[in-house]
């Protein structure tokens, strides 16, 4: 008789023990890469044997902070790099993004924060052999959660780079 009580109250237990422990993303900021683009533009200092060119994109960080977070998170980017998508190879590092481009934001609990990057190479012409040869690419990167005091890893989904002769 005590057994078959003891075995009927395994799945409350299960259930109020799986409940109560919070999950990574319920206390710490997420990030993810979104609606990357990379565009390469025509310059006349590219030839066949040294294909060039001027490398324009913009991509999306999105920032979420959990619930159960206890405070907001000050968001600091690190880095970002291109990444040919198939073999992780670093085609472009450091990215460099926008003068204007924020740098920080800041992610309130339970919310979710969406900053726009754009790619600034100064339309100085840029190899692109490398670039093109990758069928597709994306974009990575490195964010500091100010809240959890770490760096976290940030992952875009793959593209294709538009432009390439």
């Amino acid at each position: 008789m005590k057994t078959r009580f003891f075995l009927l109250g395994l799945p409350l237990v299960a259930s109020l023990v799986s409940c109560s422990v919070p999950s990574t993303n319920d206390l710490e900021v997420s990030a993810h890469i979104t609606d990357a683009s990379l565009q390469i533009g025509a310059t006349p200092f590219s030839t066949p044997a040294n294909p060039q060119g001027v490398l324009t994109g913009v991509f999306a960080l999105s920032l979420s902070l959990g619930e159960l977070a206890s405070k907001p998170s000050e968001v600091t980017v690190e880095s970002f790099a291109l990444v040919n998508a198939a073999d992780q190879t670093v085609l472009i590092a450091p990215v460099e993004v926008g003068a204007s481009d924020p740098k920080v934001a800041t992610v309130p609990i339970g919310e979710t924060q969406r900053v726009v990057y754009h790619v600034a190479f100064d339309n100085k012409p840029q190899p692109i052999a490398k670039l093109c040869a990758a069928k597709q690419v994306q974009y990575t990167g490195t964010i500091f959660d100010g809240a959890q005091g770490k760096t976290t890893p940030v992952v875009g989904e793959a593209f294709q780079i538009q432009g390439c002769p």
